[in-house]
């Protein structure tokens, strides 16, 4: 009986495999894509999506390493920060580049939990406007993603990777709740 719409036609396990590698050549070749810069805009950091891109709008009052900022019953601060975080066997920077790991607290103040993903919320900039995402490095407390339960706290560390020549940073933490704008922390 021929394959109709609503009868879809037996597939061999040959062609099954066949099927499966077409399929993970075709998402190989589009990873590899934005790897290289070639899928979007060039410009844009590798892997990272148009949705993680900072927001643009206005911040809160740059404060300073050991500073709580609050706004709508979200407190967070900067408790520490290593501009030279030092590599280890699995992680090292590239060439001319070095680690910094950001130590912070977030506290959800509101009676609703709250969503903490670091990788999308959370960048640096450099003195020329320099966008900064994070990057895998040597941390004892990594914070990981996950929803900050309404009046619970949390604190770990985050890392980045910079060119040595970076002489300024800013941490901005951006987490998209209620319109809140981002938290800017000065961390020299």
């Amino acid at each position: 009986m021929p394959a109709t719409p609503l009868q879809p036609q037996k597939q061999h396990s040959s062609q099954k495999l066949q099927l499966f590698v077409m399929m993970a050549l075709f998402a190989g070749i589009g990873v590899g894509a934005v790897g290289m810069g070639l899928a979007g805009n060039s410009r844009q950091p590798v892997g990272v999506s148009p949705s993680m891109q900072p927001r643009r709008d206005a911040v809160s009052e740059v404060k300073k390493v050991g500073e709580m900022i609050e706004v709508d019953n979200v407190s967070f601060g900067v408790d520490a920060v290593n501009l030279n975080q030092a590599a280890d066997a699995v992680y090292k920077p590239n060439p001319g580049n070095r680690f910094v790991v950001v130590s912070v607290t977030i506290a959800n103040k509101t009676t609703q939990q709250r969503p903490v993903v670091p990788v999308t919320q959370v960048y640096l900039k450099d003195q020329d406007g320099n966008t900064y995402f994070m990057s895998p490095a040597p941390m004892k407390n990594p914070i990981a993603a996950g929803n900050l339960l309404a009046g619970d706290n949390l604190k770990g560390q985050l890392s980045f990777e910079v060119p040595d020549s970076v002489k300024q940073l800013k941490l901005y933490f951006d987490p998209g709740w209620n319109n809140v704008s981002p938290f800017v922390v000065g961390l020299n």
